[in-house]
């Protein structure tokens, strides 16, 4: 699939990932967390891509304002 980025880019996706479960942060400086565009996940089918676009959350959890799933667009 296809997708723009925020500055325009068009790139072309591999996979799209839904995390059910809270994602820890990283304490790196200058790090976006939960989940930083500069990160690179490998599947277990070996297939490996960096993180592009992450989908808001449409349901957030009142207690933490954070999404019940993160959704993120690999290329």
């Amino acid at each position: 699939m296809h997708h723009k980025k925020p500055d325009g880019q068009v790139i072309t996706t591999k996979a799209r990932l839904s995390f059910l479960a809270p994602i820890e942060p990283i304490a790196a400086e200058g790090r976006q967390n939960p989940i930083d565009p500069r990160d690179i996940l490998t599947l277990p089918s070996g297939l490996t891509g960096q993180i592009i676009l992450e989908v808001p959350g449409v349901l957030l959890n009142p207690e933490t304002n954070a999404p019940y799933v993160r959704t993120v667009w690999l290329a």
